[in-house]
This record gives C-alpha cells, structure tokens and sequence, in this order.
C-alpha cells in the first residue's frame, strides 16, 4: 500500500464522523427511535448497494423483504433467489461485530459465501471461492485491470496484513476508504466484488472505531450518488487517492447526518402514537416521500382498508407531523419540516 497523508478535510470529517457516531448508543435518542433509526438504515443501504452494482430492485420491495425477515417468514417460493442477497444483506448487518479484530482470508471468504449463499451469480463465480478466470473491472470511466487470479490470496494477504496492521496509524476513513479501492483493484471474486468489498469496508469501520456503523445510511448515500462515486473511483485508479478518500469521508458524514435528523424527528413523535400510524410514519420516512396520496402507500399496507389508512393519516395530520391538502381520493399529503415541528412544540 502506497503512503497516504491526510488533509485537513479527511481530519475534519474523521472528528465529526466520531462525534456523531459517540451520539448515538447514549441518550440522544430513545429505544424506539433507534429501532427504527436501525430500520431505516438497514432498508436504504440494502437497497443502495444492490442498486449500485446489481440491481434494480424496487425500494418497496426491500421493505417488504425486511417485514418478512423480521417476522422469520422467508419461506421457499416467497423470495425470488435474486432477492435472497437482500435478506442475506440483512442477517450479515445485524451480526456485524464492532470489537477489533484481525481480519483474515478466510473472513472474506465466509463473507462473500454467507452474501450469496443462494444467490445467481455472474461469471461462473461461487460463493465463497476466488475467482478462477481473471477481470476486470468496467465502469462508465474506463477498465480497470485487475490482479491475475493467481494472485489473488498472495494480494489479498498483503491488503489484510497492511489494514490489520500499519493501516492502523491512519484515521479509521482513511483506512477504510484506502481498504476498498484496494480490495476492488483485486476483484478477488468472479462477482459481487462490488457488494461485498463495500460490507467489507463496513466491517473495518465497525471495528475500527465507530461501533455503530450500521446505523449509517452510507450506500445509501452513495446510491444518490453514484456518478460521483464512479468519478473518484476512477480518479483513485489514476493515482488521485486524495479526492477518492475525500469522497468516501463525505460520504460516511452524510450518512450520519441524515440518521441524526431522522432521529431528531422521531424522538418528537408522542410515545401514545398507535402502532399503526407509527408503521405509516416509518414508511413515509423510509421512502422520503415529501408528498403522497393514500393510494401511494396503500400496495405496503395490504391488510388495512382505505378507512384505516385515512384514520391513521388524520392521526399523523393532528400530530403535526404531516399535513394534508385536498379531498377524497385526490387528497394529497406532505411531511411537516423539522423546523415547523420543533417550534410547534416549543423546541425552538
């Protein structure tokens, strides 16, 4: 691994991804805020990452698999085998472990193999076994050539000896963004490197010092911008790691923020909300969705009539968390501002 010096804005970043991280096991948000923190990060970044490199697959549909999951319910026949990686996503992330320990071969050999255990995937790759053909990886910048398969544990051993060990003298989003650019330079799979490069580069900051990463919406951050993400990747493959590392830092920050506002706004819901408005409300928060009609969220929540939805908005309207304009069918609703709802309830 080339040496690296970090700027002032890496270091910036790296403060305030560890005072947002230190935030979050404390007081700052109750038990049920941060269930639903941890809901919505696991969704948006199942989403993101199966977007980013395989997908598409439909954000509504994630949240019906995490239903499904949550429950234990992910009979044979229910998930469509390009779906299991999502569960599996899921299963991966909740036993994701925060205490340090040296990574090995055989870590990110299991990983890939629990990640697509079941999974269809491309290039005669199976899960849990290197690559037997070499790559390359092809993005809308250019080909990138990448380690002979032969190479592959003799480099991948050099990349966990350097993250294990020397790495360890540079902040933990540095480490971590350095660790996945080499990582995809290997391509030590013949798919899913993508994926499972970036749960990888998850496992290294949890155990690297901010043990609740898994609250942190990250790819789906990325997923928002994956142009971006593309572009520093490929300046990275040209030598500029400064604006790859600049990225990636960004990116784990803006993660943080939009969990922390997210809980902001969570921890004004009233503990007496009922259980079904407070779904409604999750679904509206999860999807982002600024403006919706009841036909909009009616597909989720099959069981419940259009009575109940309309009783659980007017719920939400007299709350103050959203408001509605309109009548009937065509009756349109938005979310009320933090703000609005912070001075409404003398928070301002």
């Amino acid at each position: 691994m080339e040496a690296f010096a970090p700027t002032a804005f890496h270091l910036e970043r790296q403060r305030e991804a560890h005072k947002l991280d230190a935030s979050l096991p404390g007081n700052a948000f109750s038990q049920r805020v941060r269930e639903t923190l941890y809901k919505y990060a696991l969704i948006r970044n199942s989403w993101g990452t199966t977007n980013i490199d395989a997908g598409p697959i439909d954000l509504e549909r994630v949240a019906e698999l995490y239903e499904t999951y949550k429950v234990g319910v992910t009979r044979s026949g229910k998930i469509l085998p390009s779906e299991v990686e999502v569960v599996n996503y899921f299963r991966l992330i909740d036993d994701l472990p925060t205490q340090p320990f040296p990574i090995s071969l055989d870590d990110v050999r299991l990983l890939h193999q629990d990640y697509f255990r079941g999974v269809p995937l491309h290039n005669n790759s199976r899960p849990g076994h290197w690559k037997t053909a070499d790559n390359v990886v092809a993005g809308p910048y250019g080909v990138l050539k990448t380690a002979p398969h032969q190479r592959v544990e003799a480099e991948l051993q050099a990349l966990l000896d350097w993250v294990n060990g020397p790495g360890q003298e540079l902040p933990i989003l540095v480490r971590a963004a350095l660790f996945f650019h080499a990582f995809q330079k290997i391509h030590p799979f013949g798919d899913g490197n993508g994926r499972a490069g970036r749960l990888l580069t998850l496992l290294v900051l949890s155990i690297g010092g901010l043990p609740q990463i898994r609250y942190c919406p990250i790819d789906d951050a990325i997923n928002d911008d994956r142009e971006e993400y593309y572009t520093s990747l490929s300046a990275a493959d040209h030598g500029n790691l400064e604006q790859w590392v600049g990225y990636f830092a960004t990116k784990v920050v803006d993660g943080y923020r939009r969990v922390h506002l997210l809980g902001r706004r969570l921890q004004l819901v009233p503990p007496s909300i009922g259980d079904g408005a407070q779904s409604l409300l999750e679904w509206v928060y999860i999807h982002r969705a600024a403006k919706f009609k009841t036909a909009d969220v009616r597909g989720f929540f099959l069981g419940a009539s259009r009575a109940t939805l309309s009783r659980r908005l007017k719920e939400l309207e007299n709350l103050g968390l959203i408001r509605g304009s309109g009548r009937g069918a065509g009756r349109e609703y938005e979310v009320v501002s933090l703000h609005e709802i912070e001075k409404a309830q003398g928070k301002h």
